[in-house]
């Protein structure tokens, strides 16, 4: 008899919280610079949780972590977890993000604040999947799959709404589709680390 095992999972964690007008209003009047991978423009503070205005949405962000990290990698309850770095992304037409993970981090996940239809979908890559060109190098193989499935899909794609928290393993690569509407999107990324490991210097997000 012959058995199919699902070695290396990856979840990924999925909560909706309610986006008030006045957080919406509010991250279009802070100040941003231009981001260092794709395109647009991401906060000038890279701390933003911290801020009086997302106090309850922080608490919902590191209860996202605990049920990830807990309730699904079945993590020692020992273990607190801490916000290393959070931002808010602006997207304007035609801006996308390339695809990228994040190092230096344990869990990192999106928010997202207000984002319309064909705001711009956000892709996970599967590198290890059969037949994916990251997984040989960028070579295309003389094949086609007859369906995909968990085990030889190279990207799942999930289309956001306003509210949809995202919470995943930093490792896990993902890009960002381009914004195809006139209405500016705007989301929250955030980079979570055990209290203990707080000492590494570089995160890069």
């Amino acid at each position: 008899m012959s058995e199919v095992i699902p070695i290396f999972s990856t979840p990924l964690l999925i909560n909706h919280l309610e986006i008030s007008d006045d957080l919406k209003q509010y991250v279009r009047e802070i100040d941003y610079e231009p981001v260092h991978i794709g395109n647009g423009d991401w906060s000038v503070d890279k701390n933003i949780l911290n801020g009086e205005r997302f106090k309850d949405i922080k608490e919902c962000v590191l209860d996202s972590v605990r049920q990830l990290s807990k309730g699904v990698y079945l993590v020692h309850d020992d273990i607190e977890f801490v916000i290393s770095t959070s931002w808010i992304l602006r997207h304007r037409y035609g801006h996308h993000t390339v695809m990228h993970n994040h190092t230096g981090s344990l869990f990192s996940g999106v928010l997202y604040i207000d984002i319309e239809e064909g705001g711009g979908d956000i892709v996970f890559h599967n590198e290890r999947a059969m037949g994916s060109s990251h997984a040989y190098h960028h070579v295309s193989l003389p094949f086609r799959h007859v369906e995909y499935n968990s085990f030889n899909t190279p990207h799942y794609t999930v289309p956001p709404r306003t509210g949809m928290l995202l919470t995943f393993s930093s490792g896990v690569s993902h890009s960002v589709r381009p914004n195809i509407n006139d209405v500016e999107r705007y989301s929250l990324s955030f980079n979570v680390l055990p209290k203990q490991m707080l000492n590494i210097k570089e995160i890069i997000v």
